[in-house]
């Protein structure tokens, strides 16, 4: 078999994402875990060196030990014996739907790794394929909701230190603070990478080879370990992509929502509330419809891209572009 491209490899998943559209619903529910990517690292990281994030910690633990939130406190624990029965129940619903949501989006994303897997074998040909996929999902639901726990938690926990190490640099000012925060940025980007990587090869075993969780995490990270060079190209340019998506998600919407504002402007104009309220809910139904469909199909499109590596490396091994780079340069 001669050794495909990332070129080659991103291809396939693009065919496989534009043709068979079914898809799209599985990465609509996969959107509730976020992609298997590397952009929500990036972007956690980011936002916990951001000064917002700064000013957002200092601001909730002012509130946290106000007085006026100790009074809150006081009221809550004086309420009837009623009142703590509703407010029990409002956090069991809430509960309820948050479980139900994050076990949807795990399904969805492992039902997405084994319709790539299975689409290298055979093509997906019929939508018996596609309730297969679903099926295989079911099955791992539990492993999966545990690995995507386990990596958010990571991804938190390292925005946490990032934003102590941004908070120590914005307060001293000394040099040492500052080459300490560029540090932690640059480890924890690579951390949340890894733990990332680690996540998606871990899926990968426990759909495609019906490993168990503990025997596919210990196959995932030799894997990575063997192809750790490649899978950083791969996660660097999928960030790429990202990005790309969201200025195209953003300059669509504005092209989108420009008849719905002056439907919404006219409305003002003659005085027409109704005109403008009509206006902005249909602005807002057109930008929430359009997110969800870019989200879900690029959500399909990267996990495709990850499980044609993953199917691919652990089978007949992958070249890293640097290494054949380098290795065509001590050549000449």
């Amino acid at each position: 078999m001669q050794e495909p491209t990332l070129r080659e490899v991103f291809q396939a998943s693009w065919k496989l994402t534009w043709r068979y559209k079914a898809l799209w619903i599985l990465g609509l529910f996969a959107l509730l875990l976020g992609q298997l990517g590397m952009f929500d690292v990036v972007s956690g990281v980011f936002k916990g060196a951001s000064e917002e994030s700064l000013l957002g910690i200092g601001e909730h633990i002012r509130y946290v030990f106000s007085p006026s939130t100790i009074q809150e406190v006081g009221t809550v624990l004086n309420y009837s014996f009623e009142s703590w029965g509703a407010l029990a129940w409002l956090f069991v619903l809430l509960f309820a739907i948050g479980a139900g949501l994050l076990i949807v989006g795990a399904i969805a994303q492992g039902g997405l790794v084994h319709a790539a897997a299975l689409s290298m074998k055979h093509g997906l040909k019929s939508m018996e394929k596609f309730e297969e996929s679903w099926h295989a999902g079911a099955r791992h639901v539990s492993a999966i909701v545990v690995l995507n726990i386990v990596r958010k938690s990571i991804v938190f926990a390292l925005s946490l230190v990032v934003a102590a190490a941004a908070l120590a640099a914005s307060v001293y000012g000394s040099t040492l603070s500052i080459v300490i925060f560029l540090f932690v940025f640059i480890i924890s980007i690579f951390a949340g990478m890894i733990a990332s990587m680690l996540t998606f090869y871990t899926v990968g075993y426990l759909v495609v080879e019906e490993k168990d969780l503990f025997g596919s995490l210990k196959h995932a990270w030799k894997l990575l370990r063997n192809h750790w060079v490649v899978s950083c190209e791969v996660g660097l340019v999928l960030i790429a992509l990202n990005v790309v998506v969201v200025l195209a998600l953003i300059v669509g919407m504005y092209v989108l929502v420009a008849p719905s504002l002056a439907i919404n402007a006219y409305g003002a104009l003659i005085g027409d509330s109704g005109l403008a309220q009509m206006g902005t809910s249909i602005a807002l139904v057109l930008m929430l419809a359009y997110a969800l469909i870019i989200g879900s199909i690029f959500t399909v499109f990267v996990t495709t891209a990850w499980t044609y590596l993953f199917a691919i490396m652990h089978r007949w091994g992958f070249r890293s572009r640097v290494h054949a780079f380098f290795g065509n340069l001590k050549r000449s």
